[in-house]
């Protein structure tokens, strides 16, 4: 890896930075209203005679919402955060002592059943994250979480009055820190035939992408 990382640099005429991600991800992740939002705004405003941006729904409900709670709440987040990820780690999908395995077990969860949910209906406005859902699992918990095609069930589409595809996928999640497990063992199930590559479009054989 090294040696692919310096004939790289040399090619590109570059040179190699070693990246901690979780220390940067410590370090500025956590406060994004005043590492993110609030130098934006001044910069924006600078720019522009003073003017304020205009900001996604999504990210400004959040944030409004962020800014009208007390500072004690996000060290109040942070240690509900760590008590469950500590839990998960070690009662749920704990390393396994052989480093060999990595991962003492292989969890899967539903992630796509092939139901259908429409584009062309107006949905209600976007609101703060509250609640619970297997989908943060993987957030909450820091472990790698990915999703694997499984197939796809028919259903008739009345936009284009036809038989279309839906996808079926499974979420799959390994212990904390054992990411590389689930790329090979994804490449393992392909070579065995028990999963397919999928091709871009509109289902897994790449058809075209008509709505």
């Amino acid at each position: 890896m090294h040696q692919f990382a310096n004939d790289l640099a040399e090619i590109l005429a570059t040179s190699i930075t070693e990246y901690d991600i979780d220390q940067h991800w410590a370090s500025t992740g956590p406060k994004a209203i005043s590492l993110v939002k609030e130098p934006f705004f001044r910069d924006y405003a600078a720019a522009h005679g003073g003017r304020l941006p205009y900001i996604d729904p999504s990210p400004n409900v959040r944030w409004s919402w962020g800014e009208s709670q007390p500072d004690s709440i996000l060290d109040d987040a942070i240690k509900s955060k760590t008590l469950f990820m500590d839990w998960f780690n070690r009662n749920v999908l704990p390393r396994d002592k052989d480093h060999h395995k990595c991962s003492s077990a292989i969890l899967l969860h539903t992630d796509s059943t092939g139901s259908f949910g429409r584009r062309n209906i107006y949905r209600d406005p976007p609101r703060v994250p509250f609640g619970w859902s297997l989908s943060k699992m993987s957030i909450f918990s820091e472990a790698p979480d990915s999703a694997y095609p499984l197939g796809e069930v028919p259903y008739v589409s009345d936009i284009t009055n036809y038989e279309e595809s839906l996808p079926v996928t499974v979420d799959i999640m390994v212990a904390r820190g054992c990411d590389g497990l689930i790329s090979r063992l994804a490449q393992d199930l392909v070579e065995s035939g028990i999963l397919k590559v999928p091709k871009a479009g509109g289902n897994l054989t790449g058809a075209s992408i008509l709505f």
